[in-house]
C-alpha cells in the first residue's frame, strides 16, 4: 500500500522538477512517515497492538516533528550535525536493499510469480497511481496556481514508487513475514521500470 516515496521518489524528482520539487517531496514524505507509522503499523498488529503511545513516540513520527520544528521555527544547525545527517541519509537506500535482499535469498524464483504477489504488485505499480492521476486530474491542480502542477507531478511521482522498503524492516522487527514483503518489492520494483515512465508520460500531458 505505501510506497518507496522516500527512497526512490527524491532522485527522480529532483531529474524532474530540481530543488522546488524535492521541498514539494519533502512534505509527501512527512506525511508518509505519520502514516506508516500510526495506520500501517494498526494494520500489522491490529487496534489492540497499537497504543496511542506506541504509534506517536517512534522513530517516524518524532524524527518527522522534530524535522517540521527545526524547518518552521529556523532553528539553525551546528555544521557537523548537518554533516552527519546527510551521511546517516546516504546509508539509508543501501542498508534497507541489504536486508531486503538477505529476505529475498530465501525465497524461490517460483514464489516471485503467484496470484499473491503479482495482484498487489500490479496495485501499487499501477492502479493506485492512476486513482491519483484521475484525483489530480478532477480536482483540476494544474488550474489553482502557477505552482500547482508542479505539486501534482511530484504527487504522482511519489504514488508511482514500489512498495515501501520501511514494510518489510517493520514487519521484521515485528516477527512477522518479512519474506512475503519483500517478494512484493521485489516484483513492484521490476513494473515500476514501466510503469513510472509511462505515468511521467501522462502528468506531462494531462496535468
Amino acid at each position: 500500500m505505501y510506497s518507496n516515496c522516500g527512497f526512490m521518489a527524491f532522485p527522480l524528482i529532483a531529474a524532474v522538477l530540481g530543488d522546488i520539487g524535492v521541498f514539494y517531496g519533502s512534505a509527501f514524505v512527512g506525511v508518509f512517515n505519520l502514516s506508516l507509522w500510526t495506520h500501517g503499523r494498526a494494520l500489522l498488529l491490529g487496534r489492540r497492538g497499537v497504543t496511542v503511545r506506541g504509534a506517536l513516540c517512534n522513530a517516524g513520527v518524532l524524527g518527522t516533528i522534530a524535522g517540521a520544528l527545526i524547518y518552521f521555527c529556523r532553528i539553525p544547525l551546528p555544521e557537523i550535525a548537518g554533516d552527519l545527517a546527510a551521511s546517516l541519509a546516504s546509508l539509508n537506500t543501501p542498508l534497507a536493499m541489504i536486508v531486503i535482499g538477505v529476505f529475498l535469498s530465501h525465497c524461490t524464483l517460483r514464489s516471485l510469480f503467484r496470484r499473491e504477489v503479482l495482484w498487489p504488485a500490479v496495485l501499487r505499480t499501477a492502479l493506485i497511481p492512476c486513482c491519483y492521476l484521475a484525483l489530480l486530474c478532477l480536482l483540476r491542480v494544474s488550474e489553482w496556481s502557477a505552482a500547482d502542477a508542479s505539486i501534482g507531478t511530484v504527487v504522482l511521482l511519489c504514488a508511482a514508487c514500489p512498495s515501501a522498503a520501511s514494510s518489510v524492516l517493520m514487519t521484521a522487527s515485528l516477527g512477522m513475514d518479512s519474506a512475503y514483503g519483500s517478494r512484493i518489492i521485489f516484483m513492484t520494483s521490476i513494473l515500476s521500470v514501466i510503469s513510472i515512465p509511462i505515468l511521467s508520460f501522462l502528468a506531462v500531458l494531462l496535468l
